[in-house]
């Protein structure tokens, strides 16, 4: 079938930018809605361009060729681990209205040179006041980890189809490619559970559930190394128990207090004059200060500089005396 490459041109070239917000406005929900879940993702949406819009139409074969490319927009979120995927896909159907899912990690036949990902096909709620009438346009969301994002990135030579079919060895070598990045994630994963559950893992698991409230809250780069250093002071404030359950104390805080979290945080978004603000750990000395804080002056004045503690405590508005 002949395509009219000039009519669609011109089509796809007046609706363009509607294409440009949709992607921009569902690439904006997943970000902020991963963000309050605490999932520390790279979400980036773009348009097709013309020039790529029209080489598809000439390269497939399609009966509509308007109707039948649906990546006109197009959302990508990276993932650091593979089991963050399972959650920004429930993300994904409550923010959307959902035409067609496809696992690519369980749906290619093993002996199938392909990628691996989530695809959506989704629109924005025909009730939403942001769908401006634009609920039928689809964008596509493809959710990778980072390992198969940098297959993405470089497969797509070693998946062109040549007239003559590559050498076994060649074919081969691809195959192993392909199960080093199964591999990457699922030992990732493998060894994220047998490391949680180590003894003396607790302080770590408390900085994991400190790192997620946070980013959910503040969204700001941090310095792992000091979380460990004054963590391994402040965990001295909770007994063994308190410890244990701390992912339901700290969540539990959190709603109780988030609207003043979130305006702490943003009131003290540039003050550099208490390095503290802008760690996770800043949220369990919050924390401490409403629960006992006695017993943080205490712990804080034996390991810490006293004048961080009396500038957080100024901050939440609970004195602390030494």
């Amino acid at each position: 079938m002949l395509v009219d490459l000039e009519s669609l041109r011109l089509r796809y070239q007046a609706e363009r930018p509607a294409y440009v917000a949709l992607a921009d406005e569902v690439a904006g929900r997943v970000r902020a809605a991963t963000r309050r879940r605490g999932l520390v993702c790279d979400v980036n949406g773009r348009a097709k361009d013309i020039a790529s819009f029209l080489k598809k139409a000439l390269r497939k074969d399609y009966a509509s060729p308007w109707d039948d490319i649906h990546d006109k927009a197009g959302v990508r979120v990276v993932t650091v681990y593979e089991s963050q995927v399972d959650e920004v896909e429930d993300l994904v159907r409550d923010l959307f209205v959902v035409h067609h899912h496809e696992d690519k990690r369980r749906s290619i036949a093993p002996d199938t040179l392909s990628y691996l990902g989530v695809h959506f096909e989704v629109s924005v709620p025909p009730a939403d006041p942001a769908a401006s009438g634009e609920a039928e346009r689809l964008c596509e969301i493809q959710v990778h980890t980072r390992a198969q994002n940098l297959w993405a990135t470089v497969s797509h030579e070693l998946l062109y189809k040549p007239a003559q079919e590559p050498p076994a060895e060649v074919t081969r070598s691809i195959y192993r490619l392909m199960a080093l990045l199964e591999l990457f994630d699922g030992e990732v994963a493998r060894g994220r559970r047998q490391i949680r559950d180590l003894p003396g893992y607790e302080e770590a698991r408390m900085l994991e559930t400190l790192e997620r409230h946070f980013y959910a809250l503040a969204a700001r780069p941090t310095d792992i190394e000091l979380s460990r250093h004054v963590l391994g002071a402040l965990a001295l404030t909770l007994g063994a128990e308190e410890v244990a359950a701390y992912e339901t104390t700290l969540a539990e805080f959190v709603e109780a207090n988030r609207e003043k979290l979130e305006e702490i945080f943003t009131d003290y978004a540039d003050d550099d004059r208490n390095p503290l603000l802008s760690q996770p750990e800043c949220l369990l000395v919050f924390e401490r200060l409403n629960a006992d804080p006695f017993r943080l002056a205490q712990v804080w004045d034996e390991r810490l500089p006293p004048g961080l503690l009396r500038s957080l405590s100024d901050v939440w508005g609970v004195p602390v005396d030494y």
